[in-house]
């Protein structure tokens, strides 16, 4: 049986909607342009899977790396005419593998990395075990399946390295206290040439939140994930319920530059109380706030994926009680592209 995987193609409207949202590129503007999403294609594996993700293609030979998300983890890398040039699959507690779910993945240099929860592991092309590097902090639940939490870069002397997300900052402090926020980072870079043993401390943590970020203002945040994406030495991103998309360079982690994203309506969620009193606030009625889903970069344009969100009033409109309900708020506070 062959699991289908959609593919969206954009295809451009006639006209443009200039905004003066933020900076971009030294312009002093920032240009939103209308596109229309269709999905014209889908891509078809001879495989049958629950849930089936492509984690990354070759854009010189067309392969294709592909996994399972789920458990036994299954990954495999197909040619551009879908035949399968190698195939993943170990035990959970087998010395070479990533454990019992594989979070993302991504072809490196000559070879593949894979994600697990604590660790990632390359191989060749053929799913020959090269090392093993383990993060010397505990990885959170909060990393979202479906999001791409792992890629390659090479520095500026031609030295392949990687960018992770694990979930969260390299922090044993809780968003609850002040102290997180200082030592908050949004991603770690890897250079796997570094690790000697799968214990190595290679994952170096970059991306601090800046000293006038609206999370440093003595509230309290409790789910901040990246959205990002890296593409030529540069890192772009924006947390997820924020509305400023920045470029640092890899893998040095430094600013380039930043600039306020054009929502035409976003509800920015402003945060609770600091301590315990914070997390009674949360099982308050208050307004559904706008999140971002994903950031790309491709060419010269930044896309970004997101819902604006929902007034109390606007959510006090639907029936509760309804089994539709939720499903009610979805269709009203529904997905946007953002093409910058």
């Amino acid at each position: 049986m062959k699991t289908k995987v959609s593919l969206l193609a954009v295809i451009i409207s006639a006209f443009l909607i200039s905004s003066c949202g933020g900076e971009k590129k030294d312009s002093g503007e920032t240009i939103a342009v209308n596109y229309k999403l269709e999905i014209i294609d889908s891509l078809q594996f001879d495989i049958l899977s629950p849930d089936l993700r492509v984690a990354d293609v070759d854009t010189e030979t067309g392969d294709m790396l592909v996994f399972q998300y789920g458990n036994p983890p299954v990954a495999w890398v197909f040619d551009k005419s879908y035949q399968v040039l190698a195939k993943f699959e170990l035990p959970e507690d087998h010395p070479e593998a990533v454990g019992n779910f594989i979070l993302s993945a991504t072809f490196f240099d000559q070879g593949i990395a894979l994600m697990g929860r604590f660790v990632v592991n390359l191989y060749d092309r053929k799913f020959n075990f090269i090392k093993s590097m383990k993060v010397s902090y505990g990885p959170s639940k909060l990393i979202m399946p479906g999001q791409k939490h792992i890629f390659d870069f090479y520095d500026e002397n031609g030295q392949p390295q990687l960018v992770t997300y694990f979930g969260q900052p390299q922090t044993d402090l809780y968003a609850m206290n002040k102290e997180y926020y200082d030592e908050f980072n949004i991603v770690d870079v890897v250079n796997p040439a570094l690790s000697k043993s799968s214990r190595d401390t290679v994952f170096q943590a970059i991306g601090e939140l800046t000293p006038d970020s609206r999370y440093k203002k003595g509230r309290a945040f409790y789910f901040l994930q990246p959205r990002m994406w890296v593409a030529d030495r540069q890192l772009y991103y924006a947390i997820n319920d924020d509305t400023t998309l920045f470029v640092r360079n890899l893998p040095e982690g430094d600013i380039e530059r930043s600039y306020t994203i054009p929502f035409d309506k976003f509800i920015l969620l402003e945060g609770y109380s600091m301590g315990p009193d914070g997390v009674a606030e949360q099982r308050k009625p208050r307004d559904r706030s706008g999140r971002i889903e994903s950031v790309l970069h491709t060419g010269n344009f930044e896309i970004v994926v997101y819902h604006s969100g929902l007034k109390l009033f606007e959510i006090a409109e639907f029936d509760r009680d309804s089994p539709d309900f939720q499903k009610q708020l979805n269709q009203a506070d529904s997905k946007k592209y953002l093409i910058l």
